[in-house]
């Protein structure tokens, strides 16, 4: 019995696709979640909107530029609410 070879084109995980996996995992689990956990999906939503013009539409030259991520983080700041409530009240 031989053992076939791997082809060349095999999958290969670099870290944008890393990326890409996480978010479809997360809002495919949002999506799936959606009657019990809506305010996860309109945090995650509002962040990514909220995040959207300022992410490579438009290169800058910043190197770093956080001031992008203020409006964008008041998703997080919605799931972190919602599951600290959640959590005081079960």
């Amino acid at each position: 019995m031989t053992v076939g070879r791997l082809a060349s084109s095999t999958f290969v995980v670099t870290p944008k696709r890393e990326r890409v996996i996480a978010a479809k995992l997360v809002v495919g689990l949002a999506v799936w979640q959606r009657r019990r956990a809506w305010p996860v999906l309109l945090g995650f939503v509002w962040f990514l909107i909220a995040l959207a013009p300022t992410n490579s539409i438009v290169p800058f030259k910043d190197f770093i530029a956080e001031r992008h991520l203020y409006v964008s983080l008041a998703g997080f700041a919605m799931i972190a609410g919602w599951g600290f409530a959640r959590g005081r009240a079960g």
